[in-house]
């Protein structure tokens, strides 16, 4: 029996396969639940995020080590939420405009 492809690859690749088939086979399919542009364009979307994370992880490993975002002056400073704003904004329990 059949089985639904569970690696990452296998599933774009099943993907192409239904494109395929449902362009050379759309008589068989009138009421097919998705539409082959639909597909087509899921498929490229996932192909574009695909590649634009692979290529920001090859920019991560190329940099330079001790350049972290949250490291020495270029650390980014957290502003500490403002008094005035009610308890369940800022979840503070010393905050003294909480609903009574």
């Amino acid at each position: 029996m059949a089985s639904f492809p569970r690696r990452e690859a296998d599933i774009a690749a099943l993907a192409g396969t239904m494109v395929h088939g449902l362009q050379e086979n759309g008589h068989d399919f009138p009421d097919s639940p998705v539409t082959v542009e639909t597909l087509q364009e899921a498929l490229a979307r996932f192909t574009m995020a695909k590649e634009t994370a692979a290529s920001a992880e090859g920019a991560a490993a190329e940099a330079p080590a001790g350049a972290s975002l949250g490291s020495g002056r270029n650390r980014a400073r957290v502003k500490k939420p403002e008094p005035s704003c009610p308890r369940f904004i800022t979840g503070s329990p010393k905050d003294s405009t909480r609903p009574t």
